[in-house]
């Protein structure tokens, strides 16, 4: 999965919702009174089965962009499924050899709660964690986490997940859907500085660990967020990316890669009484270099795949992401080869699947 700039780079791998149920109109009092469990109600807002009425927008000028009511709370259920192969031949450092394969999944529940909007229009929001599962296989090791057992949230080798469960902290984002601000983050790095040793307890580590924070509540935020163009737009309308980053073969190799991606605005419809918009955008990934060379030492991609494809169902009113589906692909070959041991190279073969789905809940 490759990032890119802001609430885009979930539409690079993995883009957003359907439309605005009931649920959207509760404020935080309402939802509360369905939090007996530290997950709430699980029911989808809006069933996958669900069909529109097509609706026909004549305005000329009609946005898409953020512009939820303030004290609203929406509540999502984010599941992700992964697997990923591995097949390695290692001539050249005797390391693990063979085929592994990794399965992971994880359900995640989040809650966000509209605080204000600014006068610029961007929103400031609310963020909290209520639940989290996760389980990863590989061959014959398994780790499971939950964060609803006691055993679990005392477990160490969970610290990462335990710091955040249930923490609220902010974020501002543009109206566009891009996250200008994550903060309120004072309690979840006061939490992990007062593990670590006191060599470790500095300013600057505290700047490291606030920052790596950041990093990690990005990705559980910007999976519920769309980006929009700030153009007016219509049925078949189309707005799309191209960045350049970089993709990790191994702990030393890196090809430098172009990532495009384009997005569609399928139309609009009718359902349960609320206008959605819906979006297709798909993604792709091509290496800018095969080879790469320095000193002794030569790298190779080859046979190299990339996609992803997702379909998002957004509230035409509010921007507010309903319902998500994303699927992923990437598939490639890597060789390392060293010319001090001629004949003999390190090579892996990759594949790995990902499929994630983002429901609004009642």
């Amino acid at each position: 999965m490759t990032p890119s700039s802001r609430s885009f780079s979930w539409l690079l791998f993995a883009f957003a919702g359907m439309f605005l149920f009931a649920s959207c109109k509760k404020t935080e009092a309402d939802i509360a009174k369905s939090m007996n469990s530290p997950t709430g109600g699980t029911q989808v807002a809006i069933d996958s089965a669900a069909s529109g009425t097509p609706v026909d927008i004549s305005d000329k000028n009609h946005h898409l962009m953020l512009r939820p009511k303030v004290g609203t709370t929406q509540r999502y259920r984010i599941v992700t499924r992964s697997e990923r192969s591995q097949d390695i031949t290692d001539q050249l450092f005797n390391g693990p050899q063979g085929k592994k394969t990794t399965i992971s999944n994880t359900e995640y529940y989040l809650r966000e709660t509209v605080r204000t909007v600014k006068p610029d229009s961007s929103v400031d929001l609310t963020f909290r964690l209520d639940s989290l599962k996760m389980a990863i296989s590989q061959d014959t090791q398994k780790i499971a986490y939950n964060s609803n057992k006691p055993t679990d949230r005392k477990d160490l080798r969970f610290t990462e997940y335990n710091v955040i469960m249930g923490q609220d902290f902010g974020a501002i984002i543009s109206k566009y859907g891009e996250i200008l601000e994550i903060y309120g983050l004072q309690s979840i790095v006061s939490q992990i500085m007062k593990d670590l040793p006191d060599s470790m307890r500095s300013d600057r580590y505290k700047d490291i660990t606030n920052r790596q924070v950041q990093i990690l509540l990005n990705q559980y935020v910007s999976i519920i967020l769309t980006h929009f163009p700030d153009k007016p737009l219509a049925k078949d309308s189309t707005w799309s990316l191209n960045i350049k980053t970089n993709l990790p073969v191994s702990e030393v190799v890196q090809f430098p890669v172009s990532v495009t991606s384009k997005e569609t605005l399928k139309g609009f419809e009718q359902i349960g009484g609320t206008v959605v918009a819906v979006l297709d955008a798909n993604s792709s990934q091509t290496p800018l270099k095969t080879v790469l060379e320095e000193g002794q030492a030569k790298a190779t991609l080859q046979n190299f795949i990339s996609t992803a494809t997702a379909l998002t169902h957004i509230e035409d009113a509010s921007g507010v992401l309903v319902k998500r589906t994303a699927h992923t692909k990437q598939s490639y070959t890597s060789t390392l080869e060293s010319k001090h041991q001629a004949g003999k190279v390190a090579k892996s073969i990759m594949l790995s699947t990902e499929d994630t789905s983002v429901d609004l809940l009642q």
